[in-house]
């Protein structure tokens, strides 16, 4: 089981599934499906201005283009399924055009065949880890994905999803935070760049990320910092400066006030 924090802005698979055991990300949007399933602990999700505490048992859709993050609240285990809905061609159109008015519902709520649809497939998790590129179990979960979705939408609202016209800038201004986020990056130099105005820039930031462009790109490279500790061989200063911080006091009290954890006891804790 996956033990880090995630991005999902960027993601080039039709189709992964795996089961973390923490959750920090950042408002972020791409054009995938992100199906959790809580099966233990407490987890906020935010969808846009709405934010939620998903408990175990919980499951929510977050829909393509749609905003969103996630934070752990306590330790937590949680299965996610992130797809293309061109991975169900069956549910294509309704996965691009349409969305739940409610997007969170509790396993309770299911059918027994659904219930159990979920139980195998954490069956399989612990079977077979790491292993959803395969095209055998592929095949097994997209019937699965059909028998769980096809129960939510039936006993479900859908409603017409009307995509945000800004989607595009959106993800453009987000493919340039993760572009440049451990460089000297700037509004001003971001508005030159992209040709858009820097006020502008700095209000999507608060109004539609719910979140201010100084705290997201110190976030971003801290999410970048959590990354190297775990999968390379970096020291901790080498770490810092690769991850875009300059003043060691600076790095060490923002880790500490976001991991909850210096950086080595984050990576003794994750090893």
């Amino acid at each position: 089981m996956r033990n880090k924090t995630f991005e999902f802005e960027s993601r080039k698979d039709n189709f992964t599934c795996y089961i973390l055991d923490e959750i920090k990300s950042l408002p972020h949007l791409h054009n995938h499906v992100e199906f959790m399933y809580v099966i233990s602990g407490k987890t906020n999700l935010t969808i846009g201005n709405n934010t939620t505490c998903l408990s175990a048992g919980d499951i929510a859709i977050v829909f393509p283009n749609q905003i969103h993050c996630g934070q752990v609240l306590e330790k937590c285990q949680i299965l996610f399924f992130i797809f293309t809905p061109e991975f169900l061609p069956l549910l294509k159109t309704t996965l691009n055009t349409q969305m739940l008015s409610q997007p969170i519902v509790n396993i309770s709520e299911l059918s027994k065949l659904a219930k159990e649809s979920i139980a195998k497939v954490l069956t399989l998790q612990q079977t077979f880890p790491n292993d959803s590129s395969n095209f055998n179990r592929q095949v097994q979960y997209t019937g699965i994905l059909f028998i769980i979705l096809g129960d939510i939408f039936d006993n479900g609202t859908l409603i017409k999803y009307s995509n945000d016209k800004n989607t595009n800038m959106y993800q453009t201004i987000l493919e340039y935070v993760d572009t440049y986020c451990s460089k000297d990056i700037s509004l001003k130099q971001m508005s030159r760049d992209l040709g858009i105005n820097m006020y502008y820039i700095s209000r999507i930031f608060t109004h539609n990320f719910n979140i201010s462009f100084t705290d997201y790109i110190t976030q971003k490279r801290l999410l970048l910092a959590s990354s190297l500790l775990l999968e390379t061989e970096m020291n901790i200063t080498s770490v810092m400066y690769e991850s875009g911080f300059k003043s060691e006091r600076t790095f060490y009290r923002s880790f500490k006030l976001f991991f909850n954890k210096t950086p080595l006891e984050y990576k003794k804790f994750n090893s």
